[in-house]
């Protein structure tokens, strides 16, 4: 199987929760750049990727002048984060992206790499004793906080620290974290993903007891 670029896989799926997210944003900025935000306070889930080939230095320098233009506009108060693959660079570019991208004070945060996969499994009906809930309160955000912390094997009260850090939610009407629940307890943090008028549902941080368990549900 031929391998799928990243930044297209990583652009497709930002895309997608951008366009279903409460307040996403979706925009193309003129000069081969694309703006897929979900106003989430999660940094790798507000991208900016280049839609095409970088040909030279100069080209790339301009994209990141209208990058920074824009931001600047927006004045977003969310964290966000530009995606460079290094095949969209010439080959001479590539070891010097870091240079590069320093020198336009843009600074290097973390690596992303997208898993190769089938395609995805047909929906199936949900189990009855299984509910996706959205975060809507300081206690849903703690659930989830608490279920991230002992999957890490943390102290419980780094838990507490999440919560008043703000760091899973900062605003209850921007957020895209759900929690799942089996006979109402919570037993993992979920990511969701709307496709083809099926939701999908991907199990995050999940208690032990309930791991290797997917769900993917239809509407």
């Amino acid at each position: 199987m031929e391998a799928l670029s990243i930044n297209l896989q990583w652009a497709s799926f930002m895309r997608h929760c951008a366009q279903y997210a409460k307040q996403g944003i979706i925009a193309e900025l003129g000069c081969d750049v694309a703006v897929y935000w979900t106003q989430c306070t999660l940094t790798f889930m507000n991208g900016i990727f280049l839609s095409t080939d970088v040909v030279d230095e100069l080209d790339l320098h301009e994209r990141l002048e209208k990058i920074q233009a824009h931001v600047r506009e927006v004045q977003p108060t969310f964290p966000w984060a530009l995606y460079i693959e290094p095949e969209r660079l010439p080959s001479g570019m590539r070891q010097r992206l870091q240079e590069l991208c320093l020198a336009a004070e843009f600074t290097h945060v973390f690596n992303v790499k997208c898993m190769q996969t089938t395609s995805l499994l047909p929906p199936v009906r949900p189990l009855p004793t299984v509910e996706i809930k959205f975060t809507t309160s300081q206690q849903d955000t703690y659930d989830a906080a608490l279920l991230n912390v002992e999957a890490h094997n943390l102290n419980a009260s780094v838990a507490e620290s999440m919560i008043e850090q703000r760091v899973l939610v900062a605003d209850f009407d921007k957020q895209l974290c759900c929690t799942v629940l089996v006979n109402g307890k919570p037993v993992a943090t979920a990511t969701t993903l709307l496709l083809d008028e099926c939701l999908y549902v991907a199990f995050v941080a999940t208690s032990a007891p309930h791991r290797k368990v997917c769900v993917i549900l239809s509407l």
